[in-house]
């Protein structure tokens, strides 16, 4: 099985999303954090895209979830998956 078991991107594996705000980014220089709010069946959720500005436009660089029952930071979890590979 992959590093992954879910979407990072919708924090599930399922979807049926509502109630979708995305937040005024913080650009700093390249870099810009969004805060995300959205529902998915009927579920909150809080999810923090990390933006880099390269070749011309903001692309997302990581994705944060602080939801209590599923914490994580997507290039950790690629990280901890190749140390274990390696």
């Amino acid at each position: 099985m992959g590093a992954l078991s879910f979407d990072p991107y919708i924090d599930g594996q399922d979807y049926e999303l509502t109630d979708f705000v995305i937040g005024e980014p913080q650009i700093d220089g390249n870099t810009a954090p969004v805060d995300v709010d959205f529902r998915n069946f009927g579920e909150a959720r809080h999810l923090t895209y990390d933006l880099v500005f390269e070749d011309g436009g903001w692309r997302i660089d990581d994705v944060v979830s602080t939801n209590p029952e599923n914490q994580y930071r997507l290039s950790e979890i690629f990280a901890d998956a190749a140390s274990i590979a390696n």
